[in-house]
C-alpha cells in the first residue's frame, strides 16, 4: 500500500502535469462564441454580443474589400442581410492586433466566411488560412472567379492587403497623423458600451470597466456609433 508521503507526492506530480498540458494546449482550439450579431463593421468584422459582452469578430481565413475599394459596400451588406441581428456560432483560432477574435461564423447550416467567397465578395487570405479546410476555401475563390461571381467581374480589383497598404504609404507621404487614419495599425480605441463613449490610449479612462469594445481606429469606433470622449481625445 502506498504511504500518505507517496500520495501526496504522486498528487504533486500529478497537478504539474495538468498545469504543463494547459499550458501548451492551443488557447483557442476549443473557443466558441455564441450570441446575436449587433454590429457589422464592414465585410468581414462583425460584433457579436453573448449574454452582456460584446466580442469583436475578424473573419477568419478571408479579407474583404475595404469600404474605399469597390464591392466594399456590397461585402458589407451581404454580411449585413446574412448575419445581422441573429444568432451564430463563432469558432476561434486566432486573435489579432487589435485584439479582435479571429474565427468562422456559422449560421444555421452556413457559413459567413464560405459565403463571401462563393459570392466573389472576399479574397482568400492565404498569409493567415492555416487549417485543413483552407484549401478548400482557396477552391471557392477560384471557382468565383471562374464564374465572375461579384467583384471577379473586376478585372481591376486590387487585393484589400495591397489596398492597405497603398493607403498607409499615401497618408505617410503626406504627414497625417496615424491616429486620425481609419486603417492606423498600431492604434486601438476602447468604446464604452454603457455610456458610448470611446477613449484613445492616451486617455485617463482607457481601460474604465465597461471599455469592452475594441477599434482599430477613431472613424470606426464613429461608424458603431460612438462618440469622441472630449476631454482626452483630438481630431
Amino acid at each position: 500500500m502506498k504511504t500518505l508521503a507517496q500520495s501526496k507526492v504522486l498528487l504533486h506530480l500529478y497537478s504539474i502535469l495538468i498545469v504543463v498540458l494547459l499550458l501548451n494546449f492551443p488557447a483557442f482550439a476549443s473557443t466558441v462564441i455564441t450570441g446575436k450579431v449587433v454590429g457589422v463593421s464592414d465585410g468581414d468584422t462583425i460584433t457579436v454580443l453573448q449574454k452582456k459582452h460584446q466580442y469583436k469578430i475578424r473573419l477568419y481565413g478571408v479579407d474583404c474589400p475595404e469600404s474605399g475599394q469597390a464591392f466594399g459596400n456590397k461585402a458589407k451588406q451581404f454580411t449585413a442581410n446574412m448575419v445581422f441581428g441573429k444568432d451564430v456560432v463563432v469558432n476561434v483560432y486566432d486573435t489579432d492586433r487589435y485584439l479582435r477574435s479571429v474565427g468562422v461564423v456559422r449560421i444555421g447550416g452556413a457559413t459567413l466566411n464560405e459565403a463571401l467567397l462563393k459570392n466573389g465578395l472576399a479574397w482568400y487570405y492565404e498569409k493567415y488560412c492555416k487549417e485543413s479546410f483552407c484549401p478548400e476555401w482557396e477552391k471557392l475563390q477560384q471557382q468565383a472567379q471562374d464564374e465572375e461571381n461579384g467583384q471577379w467581374a473586376d478585372k481591376k480589383q486590387v487585393p484589400p492587403w495591397d489596398w492597405r497598404k497603398d493607403k498607409r504609404e499615401g497618408t505617410q507621404k503626406r504627414g497625417i497623423a496615424w491616429d486620425f487614419v481609419d486603417e492606423a495599425p498600431t492604434v486601438k480605441i476602447h468604446g464604452n458600451v454603457k455610456s458610448r463613449v470611446f477613449h484613445s490610449p492616451s486617455c485617463p479612462q482607457y481601460n474604465c470597466q465597461n471599455c469592452t469594445e475594441n477599434f482599430r481606429s477613431m472613424g470606426e469606433a464613429v461608424k458603431a456609433g460612438y462618440r469622441k470622449h472630449e476631454q482626452c481625445v483630438k481630431g
